[in-house]
């Protein structure tokens, strides 16, 4: 598959004010045996943008800006449901990027914060889990965390432990540990 547009966008980004970058450039093209950046398949340009991004650029500016492989893949796994899916691509739009691999630094810190306060909603409605319900009954074994057990399932009117959900009962674990 051909080059996207994205990725043309992109790596010329990145060669911007950095000769070191735009001779990696043309080695590439010559490598590859390219005339030209549209000649490049999507791998070709993944592998190409790789590669510049981990060229320093004289005055560190841009280099400091742009998004680490941690920030991405911190992202990508933050991408667990389609609320998060969504606001991801609310921002990029907002942010007049068309690929999450453009943002700099910041804007990527931007978005993990926002993501993260999104709650996750395979945690907030999933019951309580095996391990979470035995641990609850182990620390029951105490006469006064059985009463912190039965305030809380009162406050929350709920008969048993095992109406909880993973959320709640994580809260519960929290105070009476």
């Amino acid at each position: 598959m051909n080059i996207s547009k994205n990725q043309i966008l992109f790596i010329k980004k990145l060669m911007e004010n950095s000769d070191k970058r735009l001779e990696e450039f043309n080695k590439f093209l010559k490598k590859s045996r390219k005339s030209d950046i549209s000649e490049l398949d999507r791998n070709e340009a993944s592998e190409l943008i790789d590669l510049l991004k981990k060229i320093k650029v004289d005055n560190n500016a841009y280099s400091e800006k742009t998004i680490t492989s941690k920030q991405l893949k911190f992202i990508q796994n933050l991408n667990n449901s389609e609320i998060r899916i969504a606001e991801t691509n609310n921002f990029l739009k907002s942010h007049g990027n068309k690929l999450i691999e453009m943002l700099t630094m910041s804007e990527s810190s931007e978005l993990i914060d926002l993501l993260r306060n999104i709650s996750d909603p395979l945690n907030i409605h999933s019951n309580i889990s095996t391990k979470q319900l035995k641990f609850i009954e182990k620390l029951e074994e105490n006469e006064d965390k059985i009463k912190i057990v039965d305030n809380y399932l009162k406050k929350l009117n709920k008969k048993d432990i095992m109406e909880l959900t993973s959320k709640e009962a994580s809260i519960l674990i929290d105070r009476i540990k």
